[in-house]
Parts: structure tokens; C-alpha cells; sequence
């Protein structure tokens, strides 16, 4: 091999310097950018190979707390982001630019993540802790404000009337009448989700009082505070708690709704040891396979896939002092009132017109402090 000006001779055959210099220099820019990105490739197996750990032990660890395991999440997220971005660094035709965009925007959803997943892990505790929460999901805010705060402040009787009837209704229609288009609308109209579980509840407890139960409506009358007890149902053997979820067909009950079912169970026969409580859960969908061997460990009976038929809503009672008295659905005092097979007189019937031939007057607004004087 020799030099003659800008030529490399080898042999017969000769090569021109410049040549020569961009294919050497070509074969070392293909060397090291094999090089990097076999390095980028160890740097990621690395990587993964720490995180696949991390989340190994995330899954294993029995003593979990939010932080730890949002940051956890967070890193997952970030890590897949920075392989984007090593892609696009590391790929035929680099684009350097995007990979910064993608590596800036990776770190400032690294801290968004942990946080979103931090609040995650809190609903989710709440609701596992207060199963009732999640009735909110699906609820509009102000109705549910409403539901929770118990508002209701319908003074006159018209005031407690005008969702049903208009007030030229109100006024001009004898008492049998607009009474009992009331109760028409109330029963066709499109009720919110709260007065679709209390309808259900309502259900429930009319078939228990028929089988000779004192039923205490304690879903409808104290909202969120029943404490998974929304009917309590007595018997000279027993008495029943009774937690009711009419949810759709689709949705599935779990085992944390028994679990509160059960707890409210303990609760009331540590208060009254004397007498024998027994829980009951009734809903319209169908429990989980878990959720069924934790009822039948605990003792719970369920009945699934519950319908809801037609059945009559007025009820008429008659006072200790024997004054006979019909309640609507929409009225004050209906959710306290107790029909027992076992008082005389005392019924459920379906029309306004069958109530009063029975002797019965509609219910006033209850005033307590008027009692008082």
C-alpha cells in the first residue's frame, strides 16, 4: 500500500483519500451509536428490572400506606414516559427535539400522577369504610345535598302538594279527587335515586309487616345515618336488620356493604344483649361470590334479584286514641307510621276513595310545637 497525492494504492486498486476518510469516519459513527444505544438498552433492562421489583413488593406489601404506594405509581408512568422518550432519541431517524418535550412533560405528570393516584386510594378507602358513599357516584350534587341535609320545610298543605297537582287542581277538585291524583303522579313520575331506594325500602317493609312484623322505616327516616339499617323489623322471636339495595341489574354487590350489614348487627347486640338480632340483605342485582361467602360465614341471609310489584301505598292507622288517620306516600309522618296485622283496623289500601269509605281522614302536618302548648 502506498500514497500517491490523494490516492491510497493497494495493488491494482486505487482509493481516493477523501473517500476513504468519510467511510471510516461513517463505520465509527455506526459503531457508537450501537454502542449507545446498547447502553440505553442496559440502562433500561436495568430500569425495569428495578421497577418490576418495586412492584412486586408493592403487590406483596401487607402494611400499604398512600404516599408510598402513589409514588410508586407515579414512578411506573414516569418510567414508561422516559422510554418514549428514549425512543424517539434513539430511533433511525432521531427526533431530539420531541424527546426533550416528551422527557419535560414526563416529569411534570410524574408529580400530577402521584397525586391524582394519592386521592384514588382515598375514595377508595372512604368508600370501602362508608360503603354508602358510593350512592353519591351517580347522584346530582344538589339533590344529594339535599337528600343529605334532610331539607324539607313545606308548611302549608298545598306547599306539600305542588309537586303533584297544579293550583287550580288544588283548589277546584273535591279532597278525594286531587288527593288521589296525587298519588297517581307521585307513583308514575321519574323519582331521583333516593326515592327509588326509599320505594324499595317502603317495599320491603310493607311484605315484612304482612308477615306480622313491626317495621321501623330507619333508611327513610334517618338518611345516612342509619348505619346499614334500613329497616329493623320485630317479632316476638327475633328481630331483623334489614339493609335494602335496589341498584341496577348490572351492578354487583360486595363484600364491604355485608361487612357494614354485619357490623351494625354486632353493634346492636352488644346495645340490647337480651334480645336476638339477625341481619338480612335484600337487593335487586346479585352479590359477588366473595361477597356471598362472607354473608354465609356471618350469618347474614341475602335474597338476590328482587323485584319490586305493585302494592298498596296508603296507609291507614288508627291512633292511640282511635282516631283514624290515612298517610300518602309524600306525606310528613308516612316513614313513622307502623302497620301492624296485629292492631284492628289498621291497613294498607290502594286508593284515596277506599281510605275514607273506611272511615279514615287524610294526615295533617305535624306541628311539635304546637303539641307542646
Amino acid at each position: 500500500m502506498r500514497i500517491e497525492g490523494w490516492e491510497i494504492v493497494v495493488g491494482d486498486s486505487r482509493i481516493h483519500v477523501v473517500l476513504a476518510l468519510l467511510v471510516i469516519f461513517g463505520i465509527a459513527w455506526i459503531i457508537g451509536r450501537i454502542t449507545a444505544t446498547r447502553n440505553a438498552n442496559r440502562a433500561n433492562k436495568k430500569w425495569f428490572t428495578k421497577y418490576r421489583s418495586d412492584l412486586i413488593s408493592l403487590v406483596e406489601e401487607k402494611q400499604q400506606q398512600y404516599p408510598w404506594m402513589a409514588q410508586q405509581f407515579a414512578d411506573l408512568l414516569y418510567m414508561l414516559d422516559m422510554d418514549v422518550a428514549r425512543e424517539l432519541e434513539y430511533k433511525k431517524h432521531p427526533a431530539i427535539k420531541a424527546a426533550e418535550q416528551v422527557s419535560n412533560i414526563a416529569k411534570e405528570k410524574r408529580s400530577i400522577q402521584k397525586t391524582l393516584k394519592m386521592l384514588e386510594y382515598q375514595v377508595e378507602f372512604y368508600e370501602s369504610a362508608f360503603p354508602w358513599l358510593e350512592e353519591f357516584k351517580e347522584v346530582d350534587p344538589k339533590e344529594a345535598w339535599d337528600y343529605a341535609k334532610g331539607i324539607e320545610d313545606k308548611e302549608s298543605e298545598y306547599e306539600r302538594l305542588r309537586d303533584w297537582l297544579s293550583p287550580e287542581e288544588y283548589q277546584k277538585l273535591p279532597n278525594v279527587q286531587k288527593y288521589q291524583l296525587a298519588l297517581d303522579r307521585y307513583q308514575k313520575r321519574t323519582k331521583s335515586k333516593w326515592e327509588i331506594g326509599t320505594d324499595f325500602e317502603r317495599y320491603i317493609g310493607y311484605k315484612l309487616e304482612m308477615k306480622g312484623y313491626k317495621v321501623k322505616y330507619q333508611g327513610a327516616l334517618l338518611g345516612f345515618e342509619d348505619m346499614g339499617r334500613d329497616l329493623v323489623a320485630i317479632s316476638d322471636k327475633r328481630i331483623l336488620v334489614v339493609q335494602c339495595k335496589r341498584w341496577a341489574r348490572e351492578k354487583t354487590i360486595h363484600e364491604k356493604h355485608i361487612f357494614q350489614l354485619y357490623g351494625s348487627v354486632v353493634l346492636l347486640s352488644c346495645q340490647d344483649p337480651k334480645n336476638n338480632y339477625e341481619g338480612v340483605f335484600v337487593t335487586t342485582t346479585v352479590l359477588s361470590d366473595i361477597a356471598k361467602q362472607c354473608a354465609d360465614y356471618l350469618g347474614i341471609r341475602y335474597y338476590e334479584m328482587c323485584e319490586v310489584n305493585k302494592y298498596p301505598m296508603i296507609k291507614c292507622n288508627i291512633s292511640k286514641g282511635g282516631e283514624k288517620i290515612y298517610h300518602l306516600p309524600f306525606d310528613q309522618q308516612y316513614d313513622r307510621v307502623e302497620i301492624s296485622t296485629k292492631k284492628d283496623g289498621a291497613q294498607y289500601v290502594y286508593t284515596v276513595e277506599q281510605a275514607e269509605n273506611l272511615g279514615f281522614r287524610r294526615a295533617c302536618k305535624w306541628n311539635p310545637s304546637k303539641e307542646r302548648k
